[in-house]
């Protein structure tokens, strides 16, 4: 079975799992994996899901009759600072029950293959010698804001978003590298328009590499990403995919001329 998945929350992360089925990620973002990669059933290897990420996935069901829940992983943390060792989440939330299947009939083997189409468009990998830049992109928060009407404020490079301000600009046709920095507490998923985006490992998996349009920031957390700007020219934004982090203007404009 192929099941297409979309967090269409505000702002709740989902680490999903299928306990009892082989679960493997096809697609991420709208873009198929260069070859299947198998899901778990603990908050290290489920499927990460920030808000606005799509997953593709084939499911194999067991070769007997059985039931099963999809589900997001409850996350309780130990106290107001601590960091999780294995995703780094800061919201507590319970186990979220999402789809329930039911396996029955005749069983017949679902084979998974070894390798996926290659999308020409964001491969091959982006080199270290096609980086033209490197540059910072720090999220943070700060409260008792006369500002903002809840009196939070929700910054990326220490400012709100300015509409006539226009930072960075970057060149058609070339690749470059950049830091996503979470000096906060809070969780802030980066997302960014136009172009894809290749993750150069994650907090709690340092060999991660993945291409996507938004990735989770854990609090306090710095991941990498390395993008090659295509196609079109314009203005265009990026931003925290929290949306009532991005309603209170944690979004920035930058150009790719």
């Amino acid at each position: 079975m192929c099941l297409r998945i979309l967090n269409g929350t505000d702002g709740i992360f989902l680490p999903l799992t299928l306990p009892g089925f082989e679960v493997y990620v096809i697609g991420q973002d709208g873009i198929n994996l260069l070859k299947p990669e198998k899901a778990g059933d603990d908050l290290k290897t489920a499927i990460r899901m920030a808000p606005g990420n799509r997953n593709e996935l084939l499911i194999r069901a067991p070769m007997s009759p059985t039931k099963g829940m999809l589900q997001a992983l409850a996350q309780m943390p130990r106290s107001p600072n601590f960091l999780s060792e294995a995703m780094g989440e800061m919201m507590s939330t319970p186990l979220i029950e999402v789809a329930a299947f039911e396996v029955s009939g005749a069983p017949r083997r679902m084979a998974i293959p070894e390798k996926l189409p290659v999308p020409t468009r964001e491969y091959p990998w982006i080199s270290d010698t096609e980086i033209v830049a490197h540059r910072t992109i720090t999220f943070s928060m700060k409260t008792g804001s006369q500002r903002i009407i809840d009196g939070f404020e929700y910054l990326i490079d220490g400012e709100l978003y300015q509409a006539d301000k226009v930072d960075p600009t970057v060149k058609l046709g070339t690749a470059e590298e950049w830091r996503i920095v979470n000096n906060s507490d809070g969780i802030h998923p980066f997302h960014i328009h136009v172009n894809s985006f290749e993750v150069m490992g994650l907090p709690s998996d340092p060999q991660y590499h993945r291409i996507h349009d938004t990735i989770w920031l854990p609090p306090f957390s710095t991941i990498t990403m390395r993008t090659r700007f295509k196609t079109w020219k314009g203005k265009t934004v990026y931003h925290c995919h929290v949306l009532p982090h991005e309603d209170s203007a944690m979004i920035k404009n930058f150009l790719i001329s």
